[in-house]
């Protein structure tokens, strides 16, 4: 830009000089430096030629001076002269407007690329995003089946143990009626014994039912101890399942605040249900062990009776 003012400040002393010339800077002035910071040296160009032609020239006919322009604007102009100057500053003007017009054609389609690209990388972005969107999606959706996958399992693990319990508690009252049963037989036995004349073999033979009664009461208190046994160690193992059923849904849930709650309730219950199902089996416990005991002071009893005979 320093050099354009440069030329226009040299290209308005020439029009100047021009008009001292007497016509030539008037059309030298106009050129104005191939335009720019020195079209003010023009215009005092253009000013001084008028100022010439006003000081030199005479009034002339109207058709005469005419074509006499016409040829000298058709005349290559001498070199040195104001219109020389000023055609070169044309020509230097428009050279420069091509360079400048091809310049911003160039940043219009630097720009455009520019666009295009970030175009480009905004929408791989959006098509990204949406697949991460959509992973996220299916991976919470298949933690979501694995902890329903998990609840059955545990709804279905309670169900059986439930019925392991209904089945105990079954068995238990068909023995307590058995046992019942063998009392009254051996009431009745002792009654016959009294009644009979052979009360010694009465009393042998109801002392070996007493004892084979006692045997058999013994390996059913062994059995349903192991029954009992058997009952414990399966709550434990379900309450080690649920114990990892509720650690891994803790992990695999813990985005979803909703199902992690539900679940926390869910386990006290469960938690609630087995310490009940746990005090349940002390309590069968204790009235196993109350009604070994009745057993044993019974036949001790029996034993009482049979020395008394």
């Amino acid at each position: 830009m320093a050099a354009l003012s440069a030329g226009g400040a040299a290209g308005g002393g020439r029009g100047f000089g021009g008009g001292r010339q007497f016509g030539g800077g008037g059309s030298g002035g106009g050129g104005s430096g191939g335009g720019g910071f020195g079209g003010g040296g023009g215009g005092g160009g253009r000013r001084g030629g008028g100022r010439g032609r006003s000081f030199t020239f005479k009034k002339e006919p109207k058709d005469g001076p005419k074509e006499e322009e016409e040829e000298d604007e058709q005349e290559e102009p001498a070199p040195g002269t104001g219109r020389w100057y000023g055609t070169r500053r044309l020509q230097n003007r428009s050279g420069l407007m091509s360079g400048l017009t091809e310049f911003s054609s160039t940043l219009i389609h630097e720009r455009q690329a520019l666009i295009d690209g970030h175009t480009e990388e905004m929408s791989a972005a959006e098509t990204r995003h949406a697949e991460e969107m959509s992973a996220a999606e299916s991976r919470h959706e298949q933690s979501m089946q694995d902890w329903m996958v998990a609840r059955d399992l545990r709804d279905s693990h309670a169900a059986e143990l439930e019925e392991k319990e209904k089945n105990f508690q079954k068995e238990l009252a068909e023995l307590r009626a058995e046992m019942r049963e063998k009392d009254a037989e051996h009431e009745r036995a002792l009654r016959l014994a009294q009644d009979s004349g052979d009360a010694s073999k009465r009393v042998a033979r109801h002392e070996q039912e007493v004892r084979e009664l006692k045997k058999q009461h013994e390996e059913q208190m062994k059995q349903k101890g192991k029954d009992v046994e058997a009952l414990a160690k399966d709550l434990r193992i379900a309450s080690g399942k649920l114990a990892a059923a509720e650690k891994s849904l803790k992990e695999e849930c813990i985005s979803g605040s909703r199902a992690r709650n539900e679940l926390r309730a869910l386990l006290e219950r469960e938690e609630e249900e087995h310490k009940r199902a746990k005090d349940r089996v002390f309590e069968l416990e204790r009235e196993n062990d109350e009604e070994l005991r009745h057993a044993k002071d019974r036949v001790s009893q029996l034993e009482r009776e049979n020395e008394e005979l």
